[in-house]
């Protein structure tokens, strides 16, 4: 018995072999890409690459797995580098500390990696990325919104042209279409109509919107990207 018997047990033996010669590429390491990285490092995945060049802040701790009061102010990627080689020490992990755009998306995906997990919160960047992955012709799954919504049973997978309800779905949908292609990589996203985002002023300069987040929806959104990315390899 080791770490990964009992994935053998569910999954079967081809299943785990594949998963562990398999390299992801996850964009986004917050709180989605978070529970998706843990998920899949857990379940077996040993070959990634971690981009985000963000660093965690003490909000972050209510919704994002590596954000821990130990890790505050540390560079996410290099904390995500860390958890996964805690999961499995045979893994083995590469990381970039930037922010994702026109120019950095191509050199990016020169990786070769086998499936990208984008898990990118910004409109602009994320289409950027999926833009030049849809080009390459690789293996996509992507998550649109998962802020300010409460129900998680409202989040489902489907193609990218077939979500609804999800305004950055929508903006994804509406940029591919102006440059007449219709994707059809598979996106976790939700129905849940959304209000308008609670917001805290700290006031005078530092004036700061804060949109809502909490690590249930964030947590499903994450889980389900993991698998739609283990799918993609059977």
């Amino acid at each position: 018995m080791d770490r990964f018997s009992r994935t053998e047990v569910l999954y079967g033996a081809e299943f785990l072999e594949r998963l562990r010669n398999a390299k992801f590429l996850v964009c986004g390491a917050g709180a989605v890409g978070g529970f998706a990285i843990e998920a899949l490092a857990r379940t077996g995945a040993q070959n990634f690459v971690i981009v985000d060049g963000d660093s965690f802040d003490i909000t972050n701790i209510n919704r994002q797995l590596g954000a821990l009061s130990s890790t505050v102010g540390q560079k996410k990627a290099e904390v995500w580098k860390r958890r996964i080689l805690e999961i499995n020490p045979l893994a083995k992990v590469e990381t970039a500390d930037f922010f994702i755009d026109e120019s950095t998306a191509p050199r990016l995906l020169d990786c070769g990696c086998d499936v990208l997990l984008d898990a990118i919160d910004t409109v602009k960047p994320k289409f950027e990325l999926l833009k030049e992955a849809v080009s390459r012709g690789m293996k996509i799954v992507s998550s649109m919104g998962a802020a300010r919504r409460k129900n998680p049973e409202m989040v489902k997978c489907a193609k990218l042209m077939k979500t609804s309800v999800c305004p950055i779905a929508s903006s994804i949908r509406k940029s591919f279409r102006k440059m007449n292609l219709k994707p059809g990589f598979m996106c976790v996203y939700s129905d849940e109509a959304i209000g308008a985002s609670t917001h805290v002023s700290s006031g005078g300069a530092d004036s700061q919107k804060i949109v809502g987040s909490g690590a249930v929806v964030t947590g499903v959104f994450g889980l389900m990207l993991a698998n739609l990315a283990m799918k993609e390899i059977l």
